[in-house]
């Protein structure tokens, strides 16, 4: 019966010197948050950078009339997005091809595989695209038809403005 006493007493002891040790510490739970970017590139096919556009006169083959002087550019191009599923590509201002005068090219259209890209609106939402293992390569059309007062050696020129965001 002594020994359980004795046992008793140590332990009682030794919880209260600890619950002493215990009690000039402090905890304190702080919330960390981090939010996991996602690196999203544009470039050609070919991994170049995809910097300038040069339109050309279509030509349609022999005995192809280009009535309209249609100017144009097609080319592939990857977008790549690591850890992203797909990705949404829309206008963040209008694009125009404009002399030094400010005379403009008609009807100037970005297109990615047969989507036209423009400034998103509720009847026109942004134009979404699949990505497989975070990347995908797209047909890129850029066109415009030349003015009628346009004065041959001009330069049209201008900025297509893309936004490239994840759609989460």
């Amino acid at each position: 019966m002594k020994k359980i006493l004795f046992s008793t007493l140590v332990l009682a002891t030794l919880i209260s010197s600890t619950n002493v040790h215990a009690a000039s510490s402090q905890s304190k739970d702080i919330q960390i948050e981090v939010e996991a970017e996602t690196r999203i590139t544009l470039t050609k096919a070919n991994g170049a950078p995809l910097n300038e556009i040069n339109l050309m006169p279509e030509h349609g083959g022999m005995g192809y009339k280009n009535e309209k002087k249609k100017y144009s550019h097609t080319e592939n191009i990857t977008i790549k997005a690591i850890g992203a599923g797909k990705v949404r590509v829309y206008l963040s201002e209008e694009f125009s091809l404009t002399n030094k005068n400010g005379v403009k090219f008609h009807q100037p259209k970005i297109m990615l595989d047969y989507d036209r890209i423009h400034i998103p609106t509720s009847a026109y939402p942004s134009s979404e695209y699949t990505l497989n293992n975070g990347e995908n390569t797209l047909e890129l059309v850029i066109n415009a038809f030349k003015p009628r007062n346009a004065v041959v050696g001009d330069i049209y020129s201008g900025i297509a403005n893309l936004v490239v965001e994840e759609v989460i």
